[in-house]
């Protein structure tokens, strides 16, 4: 929940009402949240409560106004069009009671984006909305967040009203109606799951959405193993385009017609052409901002209302006249005709605006002129249409590239949206490499060489710089924003991969659940660490828990050829001191050239570089601590007593040996549980005690060898386990 102050906290549906902001009860809530993400559920939650006594009893009257439909409308019209005919009861007396009774009603106003007009107007509905009316009642308001905006930026507003934020289904939500709607499939719900959280795209952008996860249950219950393949690579909006061919298909195969048949092709081309034409109204209602239309408004195209209901894109509702009207009315009222969702409008609108470029390129010009003024409004309208055509998508870019020079009044400034990353989102819907290659180019000339994936940034957005990374000329790298499996991967190739990248930093060091790159990140980055052109790296992550992220970081840094400056801080799991230790050897010769600096600090040859690694163990590692070692030279063990840190009852016997570069120290101890039993405890001069204490205890017979696993990969010239524990008998 938004406060005025900016905060941020959650709240529980059940305080909806009862949470105070600074301190006191707001009479006005917006209720923020993109397309589909359950704002209109959560009303007709609201008001399903309030009937079956379930919730918000406080209140005689809670009353859902549906914001599309009222045009000018009174409240009391509102409610009396809500009553059966026989009460005798006129809107002026409902509106008279409503305005009598403000502390008894609960005004529910749902979908602001959608409400036709201007907020400064004189309508009954707009005075309430600015807080000119209905001052002492409670008002909920639900938006997306481009009109919202309005209210934002009037000072009094918004200290009067508060803004919450609906997130949509969170991961367990997400799982939960996975599950319920498969049962008992759970394998195909498991697939599903699993799909989407390898998809940064969809799982950010769709997931969280309760429609887009009904419609990706929808098709992925209906198809094949093929099919399933085919979705699963989508990365991009393009969803809802695969949902909408997904819908024509089931309706022409309850026509009993399959692709094999001619017949079938042809009823296709005719729905397509249908869907534009419905397109065109849709997009003139997106302009007025109406979702419902009456049917008679689609008598320019006979048979679009018919195939839109047919196929799933349209809702078509009868009228229910009152008694007068059927008394006195001879001519039948029309019925009214609407979209499921503003989504399903907006791509509609899409593809007819896709239809004019070929077609009629000037109506094309003139309508996109007035939507890249008000590029919030139509950001899904947009990503649509790019979508569509290339040639469309490179055109809408290009469009978005040249307003970024033109002087925008300031009263316009809040419709409007050109920064870099918005064309970024636009180019990458349009999946086209000559749509990515011309935004390239105009990064390339009015940007710095540095790509910022900065904190805050969406996954959809991160995907579509590396979308257009291979046509630019990046050489600093700059991530800040932790990221999900796809972009994780597609990043970890962009890194290793680029040509002119020099530079990269990894920034991100909180300790707390998604604070991270993926797994995967480090693992693609350890497999292609040798195709990196990258000369300085700073990396300040927290991988304390994650021992194949620290192995494969460690792996990453030993094999770059280039790398000339190492700047490490944060914390790392003990195996991403020991595969670093164990590959330093053969890695870095840019060592002895004189050319690699660790922590700002030259480092003149391997045993400086180890030094200093150890001594970074010890100083992130709390509670690392070092043994005292004999200097000797011997191969043989030797006598040196007790170490720090080892409790004198239990020790045996204490060596040390040095093998190879490296010295080392075995601690023999009683076993608690077996005096007969001998446990050996290694632990490395250069290594902080923390990378032993959390190796795992395997057995070698019948002695219990902690990190022995560890040693055999370390020490040179120890060919076997075996051998290694034989040279300290």
């Amino acid at each position: 929940m938004g406060e005025d102050k900016g905060t941020k906290a959650p709240i529980l549906y059940a305080d909806l009402l009862k949470t105070k902001v600074n301190g006191i009860l707001p009479k006005r809530l917006l209720i923020e949240g993109e397309g589909g993400v359950g704002k209109t559920t959560l009303c007709a939650k609201i008001v399903w409560d309030w009937i079956h006594g379930a919730g918000y009893q406080d209140f005689k009257l809670v009353l859902l106004v549906l914001l599309r439909e009222i045009k000018d409308k009174t409240i009391g019209e509102i409610l009396k069009s809500y009553l059966p005919d026989d009460i005798m009861v006129t809107a002026m007396q409902l509106n008279k009671y409503v305005f009598s009774h403000q502390k008894d009603v609960l005004l529910v106003l749902d979908g602001l984006d959608e409400l036709a007009g201007d907020l400064n107007s004189c309508h009954q509905i707009a005075l309430i909305i600015m807080n000119r009316l209905f001052k002492s009642g409670k008002v909920l308001i639900t938006s997306r967040r481009w009109r919202s905006a309005e209210i934002r930026q009037i000072t009094e507003l918004r200290k009067l009203y508060a803004f919450i934020a609906v997130e949509g289904f969170s991961d367990e939500n997400l799982c939960s109606y996975v599950t319920k709607f498969f049962h008992p499939d759970t394998c195909s719900a498991e697939d599903l799951i699993r799909f989407i959280s390898n998809n940064d795209v969809i799982r950010e952008n769709m997931a969280p959405y309760p429609i887009y996860t009904a419609m990706l249950c929808i098709m992925w219950k209906d198809f094949d193993r093929e099919r399933r393949i085919a979705i699963s690579k989508l990365q991009t909006f393009s969803l809802i385009d695969e949902m909408v061919q997904f819908l024509v298909d089931h309706y022409l195969s309850k026509l009993d017609q399959t692709s094999r048949d001619k017949k079938w092709h042809v009823q296709r081309a005719e729905i397509r052409l249908h869907l534009v034409n419905i397109g065109c109204l849709a997009f003139q209602g997106l302009k007025e901002r109406r979702l419902v239309f009456a049917e008679q408004e689609f008598k320019s195209w006979p048979g679009c209302v018919n195939a839109g209901c047919q196929v799933g894109v349209l809702t078509k509702q009868a009228p229910i006249p009152q008694r007068r009207q059927q008394r006195y009315h001879t001519h039948p009222a029309h019925s009214s005709v609407q979209f499921p969702h503003k989504l399903f409008q907006e791509y509609l609108s899409g593809i007819y605006l896709a239809s004019l470029y070929n077609s009629n390129r000037s109506e094309y010009d003139r309508l996109m002129k007035d939507i890249i003024c008000k590029t919030r409004e139509f950001t899904e309208l947009l990503y649509f249409t790019s979508a569509q055509l290339k040639e469309v998508g490179l055109d809408i870019v290009s469009h978005l590239i040249s307003s970024k020079d033109i002087s925008t009044p300031t009263f316009q400034m809040e419709y409007l949206r050109t920064d870099d990353d918005f064309i970024v989102d636009v180019a990458y819907e349009s999946q086209d490499q000559t749509v990515a290659k011309a935004l390239a180019d105009h990064l390339s000339t009015t940007s710095s060489k540095t790509l910022e994936i900065s904190r805050g940034m969406q996954e959809h957005t991160v995907s579509g710089h590396i979308f257009i990374s291979n046509h630019r000329k990046v050489e600093k790298l700059f991530i800040e924003q932790p990221c999900g499996r796809t972009a994780s991967e597609d990043l970890a190739k962009f890194i290793c991969s680029s040509h002119t990248l020099r530079t990269v930093e990894i920034i991100m060091p909180e300790r707390q659940a998604g604070a991270n790159m993926h797994d995967v990140f480090y693992t693609v980055l350890a497999f292609n660490a040798t195709s990196s052109k990258i000369e300085t790296l700073h990396v300040d992550v927290d991988l304390s828990e994650s021992p194949l992220a620290s192995r494969h970081l460690a792996q990453f840094i030993c094999k770059m050829n280039h790398l000339e400056s190492l700047l490490l801080s944060g914390q790392y799991h003990g195996d991403f001191y020991s595969t670093s230790l164990s590959m330093a050897k053969d890695s870095f010769p840019q060592i002895s050239n004189g050319c690699f600096s660790f922590n700002e600090e030259q480092q003149l040859n391997l045993e400086s570089f180890i030094q200093s690694l150890t001594a970074f163990a010890r100083k992130f590692e709390p509670g690392a601590t070092s043994s005292t070692q004999d200097d000797g030279d011997s191969d043989m063990p030797s006598s040196s007593g007790n170490s720090p840190g080892q409790k004198g009852a239990d020790v045996v016997e204490t060596y040390t040996a040095h093998w190879s570069l490296y010295p080392i120290t075995i601690f023999l101890k009683k076993n608690p549980s077996d005096s007969k039993t001998t446990s050996i405890n290694f632990q490395h001069e250069l290594l902080a005690e923390v990378a032993f204490r959390r190796s795992k205890a395997i057995w070698h017979d019948g002695v219990q060898v902690y990190g022995t696993s560890f040693f055999s990969r370390f020490v040179r010239g120890a060919e076997t386990e075996a051998k290694f524990l034989q040279n300290f008998r």
